[in-house]
Formats: C-alpha cells, structure tokens, sequence
C-alpha cells in the first residue's frame, strides 16, 4: 500500500497555485478543495457524475448538492453528492479534519471520492491556459475491511474521453501516476473517473493531482 499523505505533503512543498518567475504555473486539487468547495465547479475543478452508461464527456453532470457534514455519520466530511443519501450515488469531498469511520482512516485534506451503484465520479479539470501540461497523482482504495468489497477501476481521460493512464486497485491498494507534455487549450478538459468493479462496498478512495505548466 502507498502512503498517501507523504507525496501531497512533498508535491504541496514543491509547487504553489502562482506563477513562478512567470514561467511555472501550477493547479493543486488538494489544496484548492481546502480552500472550499460551496461551489461547483470550484476554480478549475468540477466534481461530477456519469449516470447514462455512455462514458462520453457530454454525458457528464455535475453533483447537484453540497454537504456539511457529508453524511450524518461522517460530521468531518464535506461534500458534493445527490440529495438522496442512501449511499448509492456518487460523492467527492474532503475531511475538514482526520477521522476513521468504519475502520477506515479520512485524512485531512486529502481528497475523498467514491462511485456511485454503476456510476462512475467523475473529477474535471478545465484548462484556463493554452500550452502543454504534466500531471502528477496518486490514487489510493483506503477501505480494508478483508473480505468486503473488491476495489476500484480508475482512470484519465482527455476531452475525447481518449484514456490517458488507467488502473485497478484492490482494498487498500494505491498507485501514482504521472503524464506529460499533454496539449491543451483554454477551456479544454481532463477527467479523472473512479468506478466500481464488481459491488459498491468499501470503494472509498484518496485523490491528489498536481498539474503544471510552463509558460
């Protein structure tokens, strides 16, 4: 299993959301989803759901409501979700503070997401620039419980749905990834989606992208 919080704590120290000598410019999810989320799309992210089955950008929609708490049982929570709270609807957030709910370990600031009952969460990144980005990330299944659910499909996607870097993790498993030179214009996306595999138990997962470019 991959530590989470090292690598955010390291690529929060490296980059910041200003230009650098007006040549590096940098997008921190993590830190941007700290600043708020009351609003959606936030920034430059979008926390969104894909209900119709057809994994094309224009069937994406956005999560309609916003939480604090998240859920009753998870008062450190915020977050976007359907206002039906039966738990098998999407839902991206982050923990105002750390907290274990279920054996599982929320930490603060690291972003939350879990898939809905066959519908995938979506995250979007809508480019404010024209030029060539690189993302570096790491996605983690933070639910261990043995034997209850079995982990998640992830993927990056360009603004075609054209799949970038993908994988599947097991509970409790984590992966980086990184991707670069990618060409982008000003209002152009990318997607980051997590699905379930087989059953929607234990599918909570920890998300953090850094995007850079250099201008």
């Amino acid at each position: 299993m991959l530590k989470f919080l090292g690598m955010a704590g390291v690529l929060a120290l490296t980059f910041c959301n200003t230009a650098t000598a007006g040549k590096t410019l940098s997008w921190n999810l993590s830190r941007d989803m700290m600043i708020g989320i009351t609003t959606n799309p936030t920034g430059v992210w979008a926390f969104m759901q894909n209900t119709s089955g057809i994994d094309q950008p224009a069937n994406y929609t956005l999560l309609p409501q916003y939480y604090s708490p998240c859920f009753v049982n998870t008062p450190l929570l915020h977050c976007w979700r359907e206002t039906d709270a039966n738990g098998t609807y999407p839902v991206v957030g982050v923990a105002k503070k750390t907290f274990t709910y279920r054996l599982t370990t929320h930490t603060q600031g690291i972003p939350l997401l879990h898939p809905g009952l066959n519908i995938p969460v979506i995250l979007r990144w809508k480019s404010p620039i024209n030029g060539k980005v690189n993302i570096m990330g790491r996605v983690s299944d933070i639910d261990y419980i043995s034997g209850v659910g079995d982990g998640i499909n992830w993927s990056l996607k360009n603004k075609d749905a054209t799949v970038i870097k993908s994988g599947t993790l097991d509970n409790g498993e984590g992966a980086a990834f990184s991707a670069h030179n990618i060409v982008m214009r000003k209002g152009e996306s990318l997607y980051f989606s997590v699905d379930m595999k087989n059953n929607l138990n234990s599918d909570s997962t920890n998300l953090d992208i850094i995007i850079t470019s250099r201008q």
